[in-house]
Protein backbone atom coordinates (compact mmCIF):
# COMPACT_ATOMS: atom_id res chain seq x y z
CA UNK A 1 0.00 0.00 0.00
CA UNK A 2 2.92 2.31 0.78
CA UNK A 3 4.26 1.62 -2.43
CA UNK A 4 1.35 2.37 -4.21
CA UNK A 5 0.67 5.83 -2.37
CA UNK A 6 4.26 6.82 -3.11
CA UNK A 7 3.19 6.13 -7.11
CA UNK A 8 0.37 7.89 -6.85
CA UNK A 9 2.45 10.94 -5.48
CA UNK A 10 4.83 10.82 -8.66
CA UNK A 11 2.83 9.76 -11.39
CA UNK A 12 -1.35 11.61 -12.10
CA UNK A 13 -3.79 8.95 -13.10
CA UNK A 14 -5.57 10.11 -15.73
CA UNK A 15 -9.14 11.16 -14.73
CA UNK A 16 -11.93 13.45 -16.02
CA UNK A 17 -13.13 14.64 -12.90
CA UNK A 18 -9.85 16.33 -11.58
CA UNK A 19 -9.69 18.61 -8.39
CA UNK A 20 -6.72 20.68 -9.37
CA UNK A 21 -7.50 23.97 -10.40
CA UNK A 22 -9.12 27.17 -8.69
CA UNK A 23 -12.87 27.52 -8.63
CA UNK A 24 -13.73 28.62 -12.04
CA UNK A 25 -17.46 28.09 -12.28
CA UNK A 26 -20.65 27.97 -10.69
CA UNK A 27 -23.49 25.89 -10.77
CA UNK A 28 -26.01 27.87 -12.49
CA UNK A 29 -29.06 28.07 -9.42
CA UNK A 30 -31.61 29.90 -11.84
CA UNK A 31 -34.26 26.99 -13.96
CA UNK A 32 -32.47 25.19 -17.40
CA UNK A 33 -33.93 26.77 -20.21
CA UNK A 34 -34.21 22.57 -21.27
CA UNK A 35 -35.15 20.86 -17.68
CA UNK A 36 -36.56 17.90 -19.75
CA UNK A 37 -33.67 16.25 -22.40
CA UNK A 38 -35.00 18.60 -25.93
CA UNK A 39 -35.26 16.99 -29.44
CA UNK A 40 -31.68 17.79 -30.07
CA UNK A 41 -30.62 15.40 -27.12
CA UNK A 42 -30.02 11.99 -28.06
CA UNK A 43 -31.35 9.51 -25.55
CA UNK A 44 -28.59 6.79 -26.91
CA UNK A 45 -25.07 7.01 -25.40
CA UNK A 46 -22.87 8.64 -28.46
CA UNK A 47 -19.25 8.65 -28.84
CA UNK A 48 -18.30 10.98 -26.61
CA UNK A 49 -20.61 10.07 -24.10
CA UNK A 50 -19.13 6.74 -24.84
CA UNK A 51 -15.69 7.73 -24.54
CA UNK A 52 -15.81 9.22 -21.24
CA UNK A 53 -17.69 6.20 -20.02
CA UNK A 54 -14.85 4.45 -20.75
CA UNK A 55 -12.26 7.02 -19.27
CA UNK A 56 -13.61 8.04 -15.96
CA UNK A 57 -12.40 5.78 -13.20
CA UNK A 58 -11.88 8.20 -10.13
CA UNK A 59 -10.98 11.65 -8.50
CA UNK A 60 -7.39 12.63 -8.83
CA UNK A 61 -5.93 15.38 -6.16
CA UNK A 62 -3.10 17.28 -7.58
CA UNK A 63 -0.57 18.12 -5.74
CA UNK A 64 2.51 18.73 -7.98
CA UNK A 65 2.64 22.56 -8.08
CA UNK A 66 4.15 22.03 -12.01
CA UNK A 67 1.18 19.86 -13.25
CA UNK A 68 -1.13 22.05 -11.62
CA UNK A 69 0.72 24.95 -13.53
CA UNK A 70 0.36 23.06 -16.79
CA UNK A 71 -3.05 22.64 -16.46
CA UNK A 72 -4.13 26.21 -15.79
CA UNK A 73 -2.09 26.92 -19.26
CA UNK A 74 -4.08 24.14 -20.87
CA UNK A 75 -7.12 25.42 -19.00
CA UNK A 76 -6.24 28.78 -20.69
CA UNK A 77 -5.65 27.28 -23.94
CA UNK A 78 -9.15 25.59 -24.33
CA UNK A 79 -10.97 28.84 -23.56
CA UNK A 80 -8.96 30.84 -25.36
CA UNK A 81 -9.96 28.24 -28.42
CA UNK A 82 -13.74 27.62 -27.00
CA UNK A 83 -15.32 30.13 -29.53
CA UNK A 84 -13.78 28.27 -32.61
CA UNK A 85 -14.39 25.31 -31.05
CA UNK A 86 -18.58 26.58 -30.67
CA UNK A 87 -18.60 27.47 -34.34
CA UNK A 88 -17.50 24.15 -34.81
CA UNK A 89 -20.22 22.43 -32.69
CA UNK A 90 -23.07 24.64 -34.24
CA UNK A 91 -22.07 23.80 -37.73
CA UNK A 92 -22.10 20.43 -37.33
CA UNK A 93 -25.30 19.38 -35.49
CA UNK A 94 -25.22 15.39 -36.99
CA UNK A 95 -21.98 15.02 -34.68
CA UNK A 96 -22.56 17.22 -31.95
CA UNK A 97 -22.41 13.56 -29.71
CA UNK A 98 -18.82 13.37 -30.72
CA UNK A 99 -18.29 16.59 -28.46
CA UNK A 100 -17.59 16.96 -24.50
CA UNK A 101 -16.79 20.05 -22.50
CA UNK A 102 -15.21 20.25 -18.81
CA UNK A 103 -16.96 22.19 -16.45
CA UNK A 104 -15.14 23.00 -12.54
CA UNK A 105 -18.94 22.58 -10.76
CA UNK A 106 -18.79 24.00 -7.10
CA UNK A 107 -19.42 20.98 -4.97
CA UNK A 108 -21.28 21.02 -1.48
CA UNK A 109 -17.31 20.40 0.54
CA UNK A 110 -16.19 23.66 -1.23
CA UNK A 111 -13.58 22.21 -3.87
CA UNK A 112 -14.38 22.03 -7.18
CA UNK A 113 -14.79 18.65 -9.00
CA UNK A 114 -14.14 18.91 -12.99
CA UNK A 115 -17.08 17.16 -14.83
CA UNK A 116 -17.53 16.53 -18.32
CA UNK A 117 -20.72 17.82 -20.09
CA UNK A 118 -21.98 16.39 -23.56
CA UNK A 119 -23.65 20.27 -24.99
CA UNK A 120 -27.03 20.42 -25.93
CA UNK A 121 -26.87 24.40 -26.25
CA UNK A 122 -24.02 26.03 -27.08
CA UNK A 123 -23.54 30.26 -27.22
CA UNK A 124 -21.13 32.53 -26.94
CA UNK A 125 -22.34 33.46 -23.20
CA UNK A 126 -23.89 29.67 -21.67
CA UNK A 127 -22.95 26.58 -22.45
CA UNK A 128 -25.97 23.89 -21.44
CA UNK A 129 -25.48 20.09 -21.83
CA UNK A 130 -26.07 16.74 -19.86
CA UNK A 131 -23.86 15.67 -17.44
CA UNK A 132 -22.11 12.82 -18.65
CA UNK A 133 -19.57 11.76 -15.56
CA UNK A 134 -21.22 10.99 -12.62
CA UNK A 135 -19.63 13.40 -9.69
CA UNK A 136 -18.12 11.84 -6.44
CA UNK A 137 -18.86 14.59 -4.35
CA UNK A 138 -22.49 16.29 -4.42
CA UNK A 139 -22.37 19.27 -6.67
CA UNK A 140 -24.05 22.57 -5.10
CA UNK A 141 -26.73 22.90 -8.17
CA UNK A 142 -27.63 18.73 -6.59
CA UNK A 143 -27.36 17.71 -10.43
CA UNK A 144 -25.83 14.31 -11.02
CA UNK A 145 -25.08 12.29 -14.51
CA UNK A 146 -27.85 12.34 -16.84
CA UNK A 147 -29.34 15.73 -16.01
CA UNK A 148 -29.32 18.74 -17.89
CA UNK A 149 -26.65 21.51 -16.38
CA UNK A 150 -26.52 25.14 -17.32
CA UNK A 151 -22.81 27.54 -16.54
CA UNK A 152 -21.74 30.51 -18.45
CA UNK A 153 -19.07 29.92 -21.19
CA UNK A 154 -16.42 31.65 -19.63
CA UNK A 155 -16.15 28.78 -16.86
CA UNK A 156 -14.91 26.27 -19.72
CA UNK A 157 -11.90 24.64 -18.71
CA UNK A 158 -11.64 22.44 -21.34
CA UNK A 159 -13.55 20.61 -24.77
CA UNK A 160 -12.87 17.95 -27.13
CA UNK A 161 -14.03 16.66 -30.11
CA UNK A 162 -13.89 12.95 -30.98
CA UNK A 163 -13.19 14.00 -34.75
CA UNK A 164 -13.42 10.54 -36.03
CA UNK A 165 -15.91 9.35 -33.66
CA UNK A 166 -13.96 6.78 -32.02
CA UNK A 167 -12.87 6.55 -28.49
CA UNK A 168 -8.87 5.99 -29.49
CA UNK A 169 -9.04 7.81 -32.94
CA UNK A 170 -8.05 11.32 -33.81
CA UNK A 171 -9.32 14.57 -31.42
CA UNK A 172 -9.03 17.69 -31.37
CA UNK A 173 -9.01 19.70 -28.00
CA UNK A 174 -8.36 18.25 -24.67
CA UNK A 175 -5.70 20.31 -23.45
CA UNK A 176 -5.70 19.09 -20.31
CA UNK A 177 -6.11 15.92 -20.92
CA UNK A 178 -3.28 16.14 -22.95
CA UNK A 179 -0.77 17.15 -19.81
CA UNK A 180 -2.26 14.40 -17.77
CA UNK A 181 -1.48 12.02 -20.44
CA UNK A 182 1.84 13.12 -20.72
CA UNK A 183 2.13 12.79 -17.06
CA UNK A 184 0.74 9.49 -17.09
CA UNK A 185 0.33 7.68 -20.22
CA UNK A 186 -3.41 7.08 -21.98
CA UNK A 187 -5.78 5.14 -19.55
CA UNK A 188 -6.37 1.44 -20.35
Amino acid sequence: MARKRKSCAHFVKISLAIVALAPLSACDRQPSAATEPSASVSTTQGAASHWLATQTDSVVVISDVNVQSQLAVAADRARTSADQARVKWASQPSQRDRWAIKWSAPTLEGAPEQVWVVPVNWSEFRIEGRLVTDPIRTLECGKSQGDIVSFPANELVDWVYLADGKPDGQREGGFTLKVLEERAGKPR
